[in-house]
């Protein structure tokens, strides 16, 4: 698997970070947020999750080490703890980050507002039928197929271990038809062999942009 193309040698750039994320599908970027508000906004989520039972007694909580049965999302148990990530105020106040909102804006040579909906990926190892399948975001978002989805990891994330991946430049296929499937929004699509899977080890303070019919989905956790 090919690694991230990391561009934050264009953040001064806006016009090369346009061409980028137009020719590749996604712009990834190292350090942007800041990794204090990061890191405490990761220990309020585990907070919850500790007290929903789903972590390891004993463990350190910034591990966030479970022994637990994998938790289904959309089930209850999940939407339980889900809602009270929900109710965080960090939790949406993050993507309002003066540096983020000075890259979209160099990107979209305007000003940003960015989307009313904040979503927060709570996944538990080994469950990878469960996990996020190959899609594009357009189909949940809808609006203008320009929009960009924005990712954070809320900790480090080794390559080993996980994380989010990008079919580069399938964006070029434009919309895809998608069908059923098992995970978080129940749908895929059909993927073009030719292209290839690219993905990184994450820190904290990293940010994932792509496209709104960039594929995307979760690497094995």
């Amino acid at each position: 698997m090919k690694l991230f193309t990391e561009s934050d040698s264009l953040l001064n750039n806006p016009s090369a970070l346009r061409k980028r994320l137009r020719d590749d599908g996604y712009l990834f970027l190292r350090d942007v947020l800041p990794k204090d508000e990061v890191l405490q906004l990761r220990g309020q989520i585990l907070e919850i999750c500790e007290e929903a039972g789903w972590l390891r007694a004993g463990a350190n909580l910034m591990e966030g080490l479970t022994d637990h049965a994998p938790i289904q999302e959309g089930s209850d148990a999940y939407k339980a703890a889900y809602n009270k990530v929900q109710a965080l105020e960090s939790f949406h106040r993050l993507k309002l980050h003066a540096n983020v909102t000075k890259i979209m804006e160099g990107i979209f040579e305007e000003p940003v507002i960015p989307f009313p909906q904040t979503i927060g990926r709570i996944a538990f190892p080994r469950d990878n039928e469960n996990q996020t399948q190959p899609h594009q975001d357009w189909i949940f978002v809808g609006g203008s197929t320009e929009s960009i989805s924005c990712w954070a990891p809320l900790g480090d994330i080794p390559i080993e271990v996980g994380g989010l991946r990008i079919l580069e430049g399938s964006h070029k296929a434009g919309f895809l038809e998608p069908r059923a499937a098992a995970g978080p929004g129940h749908r895929s699509v059909n993927i073009d062999p030719d292209l290839e899977w690219v993905q990184s080890g994450y820190r904290a303070g990293d940010l994932l942009l792509f496209k709104m019919l960039t594929i995307h989905a979760a690497a094995n956790n």
